[in-house]
C-alpha cells in the first residue's frame, strides 16, 4: 500500500507561510496598539474664564453661558454620560471651601433623584488645598429604559476668591475605568487670575 502525503518540500514551505503570516499578524497587532495609543494621548488644551485643563483631543468641548457659573464640559463622543464639567463657584466670606460643598450637595440633592453623597474628604491637587466629593444618583432613562446609576466626582480647588469645581460623571459600571483620564484632566488645571 503507498501512502501518499505532500513531499517534504511543500511541508517546509507550508510551515513557512504559516510562521510568515503570524509574524505579519504580529506585527500588525503591535503597529494598531501602538496608534491607538497614541490617538488616545493626544489632548487638546482649554483656556476659558482663567481656568486651563487638557482634555482629550476626540472629546467634544462645549463652552459655558456666562450668567450659568459654567466654564466648559468635555464630553466623550462615544459614550455621553462620560463627561467632565468646570464651574466656577463663588468663594463664602470666611474663605471657607465646605461652603460651597454644602451648597452644591444641597442643590444636588433637590435636582437629582436619589441622590447620595458617598464619601467626601479634603484633597490636595498641585499644592492646592481642596475638596473633594464622591457621589450616586439614579438618572431616568425615560419610559421603557431601566434608571441608570450615575456616579460622579466633584474637587474644588480655591483661586483667587472663586473655586473651581470640576466633576466627573459616569455610568457607575464604568466609573473606576473613567478615573484615570479624570485624574490625568485634573493634574493638568492651572488657572490664570483676573480672566
Amino acid at each position: 500500500m503507498n501512502v501518499t502525503g505532500f513531499p517534504l518540500r511543500k511541508r517546509a514551505k507550508s510551515g513557512l507561510s504559516a510562521a510568515l503570516v503570524l509574524c505579519l499578524a504580529g506585527i500588525a497587532l503591535l503597529a494598531g496598539w501602538i496608534l491607538k495609543s497614541n490617538i488616545l494621548n493626544e489632548t487638546q488644551s482649554v483656556l476659558r474664564s482663567g481656568v486651563s485643563l487638557q482634555v482629550p483631543a476626540s472629546w467634544k468641548v462645549q463652552f459655558g453661558i456666562a450668567e450659568e457659573n459654567q466654564v466648559f464640559s468635555a464630553v466623550d463622543p462615544l459614550n455621553l454620560l462620560h463627561n467632565i464639567t468646570a464651574v466656577k463657584l463663588p468663594m463664602a466670606t470666611d474663605g471657607l471651601v465646605t461652603d460651597a460643598v454644602v451648597n452644591q450637595n444641597l442643590k444636588r440633592a433637590t435636582v437629582l433623584s436619589s441622590y447620595q453623597v458617598l464619601e467626601q474628604a479634603p484633597y490636595v491637587v498641585k499644592d492646592v488645598q481642596g475638596y473633594a466629593v464622591y457621589y450616586a444618583y439614579v438618572e431616568n432613562q425615560g419610559t421603557g429604559n431601566l434608571p441608570v446609576v450615575v456616579r460622579g466626582l466633584d474637587i474644588y480647588l480655591p483661586f483667587d476668591q472663586q473655586i473651581v469645581l470640576i466633576s466627573l460623571e459616569e455610568n457607575e459600571s464604568r466609573f473606576g475605568s473613567a478615573l484615570p483620564e479624570f485624574f490625568r484632566v485634573l493634574d493638568s488645571i492651572s488657572y490664570t487670575p483676573g480672566e
